[in-house]
Formats: C-alpha cells, sequence, structure tokens
C-alpha cells in the first residue's frame, strides 16, 4: 500500500513539474511573441523595405529566420546618402575608412559605445535611432547564413543542432522558447540585491577584470555587457550552471590564467537574456517598462525588433517619476561602462517601437 501511494505522489509531482514548464514555456511565447515579430520599421522606411528572412523547420515546427532588407546594398547607399553626417561622425572618431558591407561591424559596434552626453552633441537622436534600427537589420544576412551552416552540418547529431540552433534563432521561436524552458535554472534564485549593487557600485567603470576578464567583439571593440551582468548575478549569490568546455550549455566562467572562457550564456547578451528570461516582461513602451522596474533587476532591449536582445544592463534602483513620462532609475552596465541614472544614459533616447524587457525581475 505504501508504495502505491508513493508512486502516486511521484507520478503526481512528474505531472506538476511537467505542467509547470509547460506553463512557463507559454508565458514566455505569449510575452515575447506577441510584440517581437509584427513590426512596420517607419524609421527605415525611406532606407529599405524590411522582409521576412524565410524560415525553417526544426523538429516538425516551423521557425522564423531573422528579418532582412529585401535588398541589402540598395538600403546600405540609402543610409550613406540620408545619414552623411552621423556616418562621417563614427568615420573620424573610429578612424574608419567609408562605410562598406566589409567594415559595418566597425561602425556599428562604435556607434554602440557612444555614450548620451556624445549622441547629444554629435548627432539627433532620430539619426541615433535610425543607424541602430539599420544595423540590427543588415546584420541579419549574417546571421541566417549561420543558421543555414548548422542546419547542414552533419557532424551534428540533431539533439547537438537543436542545442545550437537555440542560441542562434530569433528568440520568439518555438525552438528556442522550448529549449530554453528546459536549460536553465534561474527562476527559484535567492538574490542579494544589495551585494548585487555593491559589486555594481565598484565595477561599472572598470574596464579590466583579472578574476573575470573583458570581453571584445571580433573586430575588437567592448562587448562586455552581458559579463558584467554575470557577474552581478555571481555577487548577488546565484551559482553557476558549469559544463564547460560546452559553450553552448550551461552558464559559466572559467579562468584559465592564460586566457578566459565562456558559456555563450554568460558573455553574449542574445543568450544571457534568453537562458536567464523565465520571469521576463516585454513592452514597446518605455513608460510601462520602467513601471515594472525593481532594483536587482536585469533589462535588456532589441532595438532593430529582430529577435534578439542586442544589450542587457542592471538597475540598482529605481527613482521618481520623470516629466517624461517614464521612471527614472539607476543602472550599471559595460560597453559603454557606467553608473548612472537613466536619465543621463542612452536608454530613454531610444524611440517607443524598441522591443524593452525585463528578464529578471529584481526584489527578490
Amino acid at each position: 500500500m505504501k508504495k502505491k501511494v508513493l508512486i502516486v505522489i511521484v507520478i503526481s509531482m512528474l505531472v506538476f513539474l511537467s505542467n509547470k514548464k509547460e506553463i512557463k514555456a507559454n508565458s514566455m511565447k505569449n510575452d515575447i511573441s506577441n510584440i517581437a515579430y509584427e513590426f512596420d520599421y517607419p524609421l527605415l522606411e525611406s532606407i529599405g523595405e524590411v522582409v521576412s528572412g524565410g524560415s525553417v523547420e526544426i523538429s516538425g515546427k516551423q521557425n522564423h529566420l531573422y528579418k532582412v532588407f529585401s535588398n541589402r546594398e540598395t538600403a546600405l547607399e540609402n543610409l550613406k546618402t540620408q545619414e552623411t553626417d552621423a556616418l562621417e561622425y563614427i568615420a573620424k572618431k573610429g578612424h574608419f575608412d567609408e562605410l562598406t558591407h566589409s567594415n559595418y561591424m566597425q561602425y556599428y559596434s562604435e556607434l554602440m559605445q557612444i555614450e548620451y552626453e556624445e549622441i547629444k552633441k554629435t548627432m539627433s537622436t532620430n539619426s541615433y535611432n535610425v543607424l541602430l534600427q539599420f544595423f540590427d537589420i543588415y546584420e541579419n544576412d549574417d546571421c541566417n547564413e549561420r543558421i543555414i551552416k548548422t542546419m547542414q552540418n552533419n557532424s551534428l547529431n540533431q539533439s547537438q543542432k537543436e542545442e545550437v540552433l537555440a542560441y542562434e534563432l530569433p528568440y520568439y521561436d518555438n525552438a528556442v522558447v522550448d529549449y530554453f524552458s528546459n536549460h536553465h535554472s534561474i527562476e527559484n534564485r535567492s538574490f542579494n540585491v544589495t551585494n548585487a549593487n555593491t559589486y555594481a557600485y565598484a565595477n561599472a567603470g572598470n574596464t579590466s577584470s583579472s578574476t573575470y576578464g573583458y570581453v571584445y567583439s571580433s573586430d575588437g571593440n567592448p562587448a562586455d555587457c552581458a559579463n558584467f551582468a554575470s557577474q552581478i548575478l555571481i555577487a548577488g549569490g546565484e551559482s553557476m550552471v558549469n559544463t564547460f568546455p560546452n559553450v553552448y550549455s550551461g552558464w559559466w566562467h572559467v579562468n584559465l590564467v592564460v586566457e578566459h572562457k565562456y558559456s555563450r550564456s554568460w558573455s553574449f547578451a542574445p543568450t544571457f537574456a534568453t537562458y536567464h528570461s523565465s520571469s521576463s516582461f516585454a513592452t514597446r513602451t518605455y513608460s510601462t517598462f520602467t513601471s515594472k522596474l525593481q532594483g536587482g533587476s536585469f533589462i535588456a532591449f532589441d532595438k532593430g525588433n529582430d529577435g534578439s536582445y542586442d544589450h542587457i544592463a542592471y538597475v540598482t534602483s529605481v527613482n521618481n517619476f520623470m516629466s517624461g513620462g517614464y521612471y527614472d532609475h539607476n543602472i550599471a552596465q559595460h560597453s559603454p561602462n557606467y553608473y548612472n541614472s537613466a536619465s543621463y544614459s542612452m536608454w530613454p533616447s531610444l524611440e517607443d517601437g524598441v522591443c524593452w524587457f525585463l528578464v529578471i525581475r529584481g526584489g527578490k
């Protein structure tokens, strides 16, 4: 009799956990996909038409590829004609040749490093937002090419392909939501906001760390936002999920003395956000977004509404309601490195229409 009762209890627990995962996956999918895919791109109307990049089938389900320009070359030429002054400023700042397909990532990376006060002095807010959205869409042909290569990689079995694709596809795709609803461990965390804030205050301005290293993009520009966010999580009491050397699994950093190794979920903004987004909230309105924030929150945005998180930051505290129609909040972040009020950062300057995300809710 006791064995029967025990079996019933175990089965009930398994059913409960299975239902919980399904509810969690559906919640993630509904919160994100409802706002992310359909978007008209008014800022890019005179630059080029943004269209579907197609789809791929994974485990019997269709998954979107990233949105692209219908004519990539024409879009690039239109941008150069319409945003001459802003592009010339970036070229001068980074010592770049004229913008071409071969060096666009240099321009994109340099643009992401420009701080708010510099933006106000050097270009219009509209130009800044046009450039951000343009590069976010322009790079997607390259992203889609990587996805197709993964699909065609015969050295990977189906399970391995699904693991890699979960890190490469748009965050609202079935394959991504299904995979990460079963492969992260942040939901029931115990997080010490005070300890996290102390670390964030002390290290927001640092450009190097002997313990964790500093991440740079392939073209040599700073790309440390997710690495710094991961450090803050550790400072707040979160434990690594160490599956080294598999970069497509877990959430980890390993200091090998001669070099630092990271999982993609540790050091890469899109996968940090996807890995930790069990409690995510998404909106296209900045005022609504800020109304959900608490100290201890991790936040992100997708400036091109294309299905890839572009930047991660940490909120230490929430302040007064501002005349601009949003709640001010203090942000600690890297790339660019600063600790400051949001009112003196680039965050409020991004126009409504950008997808804003509360990746991890604070206050726990």
